[in-house]
């Protein structure tokens, strides 16, 4: 697909494209979450796990990235957005009652 969009240089590019995909399934299912947090006015959750996100991905990106180079880099998004979806997890499972008994 990149090599018909953007000519058969950048084929190697299928296989990075392929992988970031991986990064998209937990972002499916952390945005339910969010807009829970944001309908109850729950904001200060979010930028919790936007600071979770943000420290994994300064943890993983540099450690993976000079093993792997651009497929850690990858890889570093992957973990960080899975971390990124356990947390939202975890927030709304101790914060469950008290977001509903608002």
């Amino acid at each position: 697909m990149i090599g018909i969009l953007y000519g058969f240089q950048y084929t190697e590019a299928n296989l990075i494209f392929r992988m970031l995909l991986y990064s998209v399934i937990p972002l499916i299912f952390s945005l339910p979450i969010k807009y829970i947090f944001l309908g109850m006015g729950k904001t200060f959750y979010l930028f919790f796990a936007f600071v979770i996100q943000g420290l994994s991905l300064l943890i993983t990106i540099p450690i993976l990235a000079s093993k792997f180079g651009l497929e850690g880099v990858v890889y570093g998004r992957i973990i960080s957005f899975f971390v990124s979806l356990i947390s939202y997890l975890v927030i709304y499972w101790f914060t469950k009652k008290r977001l509903l008994a608002n």
